[in-house]
């Protein structure tokens, strides 16, 4: 169930882009996860290509540092995951508390954040070399990604970006417990007409952080003094978070955490059994992926 108990926020400035490529191809709700972990360095490289036109020399660096970043990622981070869902898969098997709730949460920020710091320090030669056209380029793609974002989340009435939120929550729910009763989806529908998106307020807090990141990239960097900048930008990146985003935050979580335990506290047998298998599935794929890194160490 971790898509249901993980629905972060998707920062699609490139690093936490990236890194979250790596992370989500364990965690989320995607068919083929062997599949898409195996040829994450591809896309991965042509999202890098995508948002920074590379230049020969800087192409020539990405294949080995996203080999790196990953292959870190199999050694260190899979194990993780396992472990994860075999604790989720444990309290699947009782009645989910709000403390379960928060524990989830914190594990996966503390897991994502450390995927995003490796992957800063691997592209960080790469990084260091970005001339200020490449990074007009990532901010004409940034802000192609932010009517993305608006267009698929934050467009249309608030009742509008309501149904949308609850048809998604329904949605990934189903695929970890099966079908929903028409009683959960009423209880889904409810809880999300009560409080306002967060959209809007998600969207200025995006801008934020990619100009953040633009900035950083305009300073005069080396590898070795972008490294050092990377890292405690990444660790503080919530510090400047308005009042107002914070508080509503809050309010979404709130309402994530109301979702899950309308599921989690009303699931059948069939659907216990249903988010059983799906877990053991991850958890038998990343096993598997960890195997195969193990042996061609």
């Amino acid at each position: 169930m971790s898509q249901l108990w993980w629905n972060r926020t998707r920062c699609l400035l490139l690093l936490r882009g990236c890194a979250i490529v790596a992370a989500a191809c364990a965690l989320s709700a995607c068919s083929g996860v062997q599949i898409g972990y195996r040829h994450a360095d591809i896309f991965l490289s042509w999202k890098v290509n995508e948002y920074f036109d590379l230049d020969p020399a800087q192409d020539a660096m990405v294949k080995p540092a996203i080999a790196a970043a990953l292959a870190w990622h199999r050694r260190t981070e899979l194990p993780e995951y396992v472990q994860l869902l075999q604790t989720v898969q444990g309290k699947l098997k009782a009645k989910v508390a709000p403390e379960d709730v928060h524990w989830f949460d914190d594990q996966t920020k503390m897991r994502t954040r450390a995927a995003i710091t490796q992957l800063a320090i691997e592209g960080a030669p790469i990084l260091a070399t970005v001339t200020p056209a490449q990074v007009i380029q990532l901010e004409q793609r940034l802000v192609k990604d932010n009517e993305t974002f608006f267009d698929k989340y934050a467009r249309g009435t608030v009742e509008k970006q309501q149904g949308r939120r609850a048809k998604r929550f329904i949605e990934n729910a189903e695929y970890w417990v099966g079908g929903l009763t028409d009683a959960q989806k009423d209880a889904i529908e409810k809880i999300v007409a009560e409080t306002p998106t967060r959209y809007a307020r998600q969207l200025e807090e995006r801008k934020r952080i990619q100009s953040e990141f633009v900035a950083l990239l305009r300073e005069k960097n080396t590898p070795a003094t972008i490294v050092p900048k990377l890292k405690a930008w990444i660790a503080n990146w919530d510090a400047g978070r308005s009042p107002a985003f914070v508080e509503i935050v809050k309010v979404s979580n709130d309402q994530l955490e109301r979702m899950t335990l309308a599921v989690t506290d009303s699931m059948t047998p069939s659907q216990r059994q249903h988010a059983q298998e799906q877990l053991q599935s991850y958890i038998d794929t990343m096993n598997e992926l960890v195997k195969e890194s193990a042996g061609k160490a």
